[in-house]
């Protein structure tokens, strides 16, 4: 599907609440302004087996591959091509909130800030994750995460992530308040990172 809007929302679904199962979404070009992913704008319901191609683009904020804005379940997704977003990028995900399994991005991911090859923003539980893509930010970018107060773990990412500013081979900026656990565990980094400011592998 071909779409175009400057709204929030936006996807083939504008918001998820039910199950989306075997699916192929191919040179797919959505664009809106914020919660936009190719398949739902937000996600409260059960995503699985869900392959995308194409391009998602977002003016504002937490913008994905797939989906914007997830508080449900995402189980064996994937996503290849390009997705930017003004803030918050992912190439799964803008924003998690829920839980996401076995989740493999190859998509080459830019974000003004909070960049990562699987999302941009997470507040829950990523499990499983492979990143390819190359993933950059003005600042904070992550091969997983762009900000993590959630839980990462296992995580295979060989990719580049680039910012002028901050850059992490898992996750640009991991922070720890309660009730988040902000928990990085059992990841490899096999890629390059580079961050003019502060980066690590």
């Amino acid at each position: 599907p071909a779409a175009s809007a400057r709204a929030n929302n936006w996807g083939l679904f504008s918001q998820n609440n039910g199950t989306i199962s075997n699916l192929n979404l191919t040179n797919v070009n959505v664009s809106g302004s914020a919660y936009v992913g190719a398949l739902a704008g937000s996600n409260g319901g059960t995503i699985s087996n869900v392959n995308v191609s194409g391009t998602v683009s977002g003016l504002s904020a937490y913008n994905g591959g797939l989906v914007g804005n997830n508080s449900g379940l995402l189980s064996n997704v994937s996503m290849s091509g390009v997705v930017t977003s003004g803030y918050a990028a992912g190439g799964i995900l803008g924003v998690n909130q829920g839980f996401v399994q076995s989740a493999t991005s190859s998509a080459t991911v830019t974000a003004g800030s909070f960049g990562g090859g699987i999302v941009g923003y997470n507040l829950s539980t990523i499990v499983a994750a492979s990143v390819t893509g190359a993933v950059s930010g003005d600042s904070y970018a992550g091969g997983v995460a762009g900000y993590n107060l959630g839980l990462i773990n296992r995580a295979i990412v060989n990719a580049t992530v680039t910012s002028p500013s901050i850059a992490g081979g898992i996750v640009g900026y991991n922070f720890v308040s309660s009730p988040y656990p902000g928990g990085v565990e059992n990841v490899l980094v096999a890629g390059t990172v580079t961050g003019s400011g502060q980066a690590g592998g």
